[in-house]
């Protein structure tokens, strides 16, 4: 059985604790970008869909 100096077990957690806050916010940037790319879509389909509702209305 190996034995890792306390320091370097520290150094991995730390390394590791970094990683995974990197990661996080990574991840939430990546899903506010397409949160806010599904909700540019939502508006362009209404605003398509409005037009095209008008576009069919008769005219008097």
């Amino acid at each position: 059985m190996s034995s890792n100096p306390p320091s370097d077990l520290a150094y991995r957690v730390l390394r590791l604790e970094r990683q995974l806050e990197s990661y996080q916010r990574l991840h939430a940037e990546e899903l506010e970008e397409i949160r806010r790319a599904v909700e540019q879509l939502k508006e362009q389909l209404l605003k398509d869909e409005e037009g095209r509702l008008k576009a069919d209305e008769p005219m008097s």
